[in-house]
């Protein structure tokens, strides 16, 4: 894994499915970092299963914040479609 920081004015983290091997726990404390640290970040996460990208959803909704999940198999398929 290669990790690089370029410093800019942005305030934007790109994580890689970071959650993928973290038990639930460890994944909530997770989630609750991120809020409460990076508030005023752009956090822009990948990951393979939805039930991580609907935990992480709600966290943020419950929080009063406005996550925007994106399906990228679902946008290929409509693409495809249309």
């Amino acid at each position: 894994m290669m990790n690089k920081v370029f410093p800019t004015g942005l305030k934007t983290l790109l994580i890689d499915d970071p959650i993928q091997s973290m038990d639930d726990i460890n994944m909530a404390s997770f989630i609750q970092l991120l809020r409460e640290e990076f508030k005023d970040y752009q956090i822009i996460m990948s990951t393979h299963e939805s039930r991580i990208a609907n935990y992480v959803s709600y966290k943020y909704q419950t929080s009063g914040l406005s996550p925007l999940a994106i399906n990228l198999k679902n946008e290929k398929r409509n693409r495809e479609l249309n």
